[in-house]
């Protein structure tokens, strides 16, 4: 996407943000759903705190993260459209990670010879569209192969990761291996805003750095805890590593020596304890994470630690932009939070233990 308007002032959108924030899903509400005894109940009082949400048509847990989604990329693009020029590249890449995932779904069907018909309801056609990539998209899904598909692509950065996809699913027939690749190659183009952050103010070049550093972490970690899952060996893990030489970057040495303790959960914990406590500011951070649900928490330990990177900068030169980053992270968390406690009522889990899966905000 080529950013083509400038703009040199968050005045705008941070009114928007201001307003979105109004309506926002705070811990009590989520508590007070938590609490519905039926879905019913739940989507009544969901459309009662965010006028936003349609729920005529929310019968599964897919139809509501569908509808939350379409409310979050309204607020993306006004973001894009009404930004200074480092707010609007963090968000286009950012939001590229949408259009990642409706290639993965593509991809796969194209593998596994789907009908492109049965994925179509699930395509982030409001990304594309913000992306101006909705013709890439429509080619692809209406390709009769990966061959096809990556035909279409070839003049795209897609290009070179979709044969390097092939191949190794002509070798192994692993569908894992389409998502990783996939999500490697997202992670390690978002850290192409790391070599540019030098031509922008320092204010906006820390906020950045810090953002895309902390993500391209939490990707690590989070994919050699899984890897250890799934038996793999380290040149495997390897494979799938995005390691950049950026400053508090979780190093590669810290990842092997995770990854060699193995399917020990006890262990596992312990030693990222160790490694995210050399951050700045994760200071009684450190306990979020856990052993029972071991992802999770350290997804919310890393949630925490963006708050707190912000709280940080309020008021000081630049601290927009990590409000911009923090209120689009927030309501991601907001999507994931309320889809499970969607699917938790549906399935009549106890409402203790589904709160603990809820990422809190501390």
């Amino acid at each position: 996407m080529e950013i083509q308007e400038y703009i040199d002032t968050y005045a705008y959108v941070l009114v928007r943000i201001a307003a979105a924030k109004a309506k926002a899903v705070t811990l009590d509400d989520m508590n007070s759903l938590i609490d519905c005894s039926s879905i019913e109940s739940f989507k009544q009082a969901l459309a009662e705190i965010d006028e936003d949400i349609t729920i005529d048509f929310l019968n599964s847990s897919k139809d509501l993260e569908k509808t939350l989604h379409q409310v979050f990329f309204k607020y993306a693009a006004i973001i894009i459209k009404n930004s200074p020029r480092e707010c609007q590249e963090f968000m286009v890449k950012y939001m590229q990670k949408y259009e990642v995932e409706n290639l993965k779904d593509i991809v796969v069907a194209k593998l596994v010879s789907l009908d492109s018909r049965s994925i179509r309801e699930g395509i982030y056609y409001q990304v594309e569209d913000m992306l101006k990539t909705t013709k890439n998209l429509e080619n692809a899904l209406n390709a009769e192969n990966l061959d096809e598909l990556i035909y279409w692509y070839r003049k795209t950065p897609y290009h070179g990761i979709l044969h390097e996809i092939q191949d190794r699913y002509n070798k192994t027939h692993e569908i894992f291996f389409v998502y990783a690749f996939l999500d490697k190659f997202y992670i390690d183009d978002f850290n192409l805003l790391l070599d540019q952050h030098s031509r922008w103010n320092l204010g906006a070049g820390k906020i950045i750095k810090f953002f895309v550093g902390k993500f391209t972490d939490f990707y690590n970690l989070s994919t050699t805890i899984r890897a250890i899952d799934y038996n793999f060996t380290w040149d495997e893990l390897e494979l799938l590593l995005s390691i950049h030489e950026t400053e508090r970057l979780v190093s590669k040495q810290a990842i092997k020596e995770l990854f060699s303790i193995g399917p020990n959960i006890h262990g596992l914990a312990r030693k990222l304890k160790e490694i995210v406590k050399t951050y700045q500011l994760s200071q009684n951070l450190t306990g979020i994470i856990t052993e029972e649900r071991l992802i999770h928490s350290l997804k919310n330990f890393y949630f925490c630690l963006y708050r707190a990177f912000t709280r940080s900068l309020k008021f000081k030169q630049d601290h927009e932009l990590c409000d911009v980053i923090m209120f689009i992270i927030k309501k991601e968390i907001e999507i994931d939070n309320l889809v499970i406690i969607f699917e938790g009522i549906k399935n009549n889990y106890e409402r203790k233990e589904l709160k603990k899966y809820i990422i809190q905000e501390i």
